[in-house]
């Protein structure tokens, strides 16, 4: 049996735009002393890169929770026959049903992973072409400011880490599960 499921990713992001008044979709515009300064269309400030960020921390605890059991049986560590057998069949045919659904869920976050770190990148370039001479340190307030925007998706980055190592664990597991799947046919009663 799974576990409850929070929101599915998609829903999440929806609901962060949402918050976000998406009915001003225009870039972020900020005085520079030589004209605007534009960012990129999808940054709509840091409360929403903060939403979209805790959602996508949310699916990728969501999915070690789900699937991380999969892994956590080691199926590519068995080293004999016993323990091939001792395995439930009802228990093997649910991880193999299981790691199906994984690489959807899974490729799904990679790519607002993606989508997020590349905005998130473009924001950054964007701030160097701020104008602070005004300011007295300007060196520091820069890379504080750059520090600020680039938190949430710092956050988000060891959690992708770990939904990476996750990845691997659950392929690595699904070509297990098969042999293993074919040997309980051959050598358990």
């Amino acid at each position: 049996m799974q576990p409850a499921r929070q929101r599915p990713l998609p829903e999440a992001l929806a609901a962060c735009a949402k918050a976000s008044d998406s009915s001003a979709r225009v870039a972020i515009e900020i005085p520079n002393g030589k004209g605007k300064l534009v960012f990129p269309a999808a940054y709509r400030g840091r409360a929403h890169l903060d939403c979209v960020v805790n959602a996508m921390l949310e699916e990728a605890t969501a999915i070690d929770r789900e699937y991380g059991e999969i892994v956590r049986a080691n199926y590519p560590d068995l080293r004999e026959a016993g323990a091939v057998c001792r395995i439930e069949q009802q228990r093997l045919d649910q991880h193999m049903a299981r790691a199906k659904t994984f690489d959807a869920r899974a490729a799904l976050l990679q790519k607002s992973f993606d989508a997020n770190a590349a905005m998130v990148d473009e924001v950054r370039a964007a701030l160097h072409n701020i104008d602070l001479s005004p300011l007295n340190d300007s060196g520091a307030l820069m890379k504080s400011i750059l520090a600020q925007i680039s938190a949430p998706i710092e956050r988000a980055k060891a959690q992708h880490r770990e939904v990476v190592r996750l990845m691997q664990g659950i392929a690595d597991s699904q070509k297990a599960m098969a042999t293993v799947n074919s040997l309980r046919k051959v050598i358990c009663a």
